[in-house]
């Protein structure tokens, strides 16, 4: 994370915090790569913590788990693949400027 902040250049002065108030958000590259990374972090957590047999279904039979896991982890590959446009802008994603920084 530290890399992509280095990469995304300096924050905004509009979004400095003045008196205690806080600013309207405004999407940028540090924000999208945070989210990215933190909603890859979740899923990955939640896969591999999930202890299964013999305390709980096992893995194949928990298929809502499974189903929520394989949603999450497409709709992360599409919003870093930007193949819907409308839904990182739903979501407040920026373009990245680079293929490197993907």
């Amino acid at each position: 994370i530290l890399e992509k902040a280095d990469m995304t250049g300096e924050y905004p002065a509009e979004l400095e915090i003045s008196d205690g108030v806080h600013k309207k958000h405004y999407p940028n590259l540090l924000n999208t790569c945070v989210f990215l990374v933190e909603t890859s972090q979740q899923v990955s957590v939640m896969a591999v913590n999930y202890k299964g047999r013999p305390f709980m279904l096992g893995t194949t039979e928990n298929t809502a788990l499974l189903w929520s896991l394989a949603l999450c982890a497409a709709g992360l590959f599409m919003a870093v693949n930007e193949v819907v446009p409308q839904l990182n802008t739903y979501l407040g994603l920026v373009e990245f400027p680079n293929d490197e920084i993907k």
